[in-house]
């Protein structure tokens, strides 16, 4: 995927000003950088990309581009702000990557809030993939995200990602609920 025509400069400011009329940062942030990473940190995971103009996952090339173009140490405050915007505005894009699954202790896989049958998993997996491949997402990059009820069993969650392997899907993200 080519980036040449991503400004990182228009991107990031798009992307403050789309932050300020949501109500999760203030004008006045936009001139401190540590406010932005701190505000931002905590709530960038259920960001939708789309609802920031976002239209596709982007990699990290154009942020490694812009940082090696700019001294980050003796930039200004205004230019440490506009990397932390684009920063989050890569991890935001990064969210299209995101197929949540939950595991109950039941054995059960729920995926949109509704059961989903083992032997149809992979061909639920590859077809949501496919719906999203024109956000840039493929089997490469997708990364599937599980949840587990507390009392699930670990041989389970094993099976699972044991598929997920299976099928050439390598990024998975574990979280038991109701812990931390």
């Amino acid at each position: 995927m080519s980036y040449d025509k991503l400004d990182v400069t228009k991107s990031a400011m798009s992307f403050g000003k789309e932050l300020i009329g949501r109500g999760i940062l203030e004008q006045t942030d936009l001139a401190n950088p540590s406010l932005i990473y701190s505000k931002l940190e905590s709530v960038y995971p259920d960001l939708q990309p789309a609802d920031f103009g976002i239209d596709k996952y982007i990699d990290k090339s154009p942020l490694t581009e812009f940082r090696k173009t700019e001294n980050i140490l003796q930039a200004s405050h205004k230019e440490q702000a506009q990397l932390a915007l684009f920063t989050y505005y890569q991890l935001v894009s990064e969210n299209y990557l995101n197929f949540n699954f939950h595991l109950d202790e039941r054995r059960l896989v729920q995926y949109n809030n509704q059961d989903l049958p083992i032997n149809s998993l992979e061909a639920v997996i590859f077809e949501e993939i496919e719906k999203r491949s024109k956000h840039n997402v493929d089997v490469g990059n997708a990364r599937m995200v599980l949840s587990a009820d507390e009392y699930t069993d670990f041989e389970f969650v094993t099976f699972i990602t044991g598929k997920f392997r299976e099928m050439g899907l390598r990024q998975v993200v574990y979280k038991r609920k109701g812990s931390n």
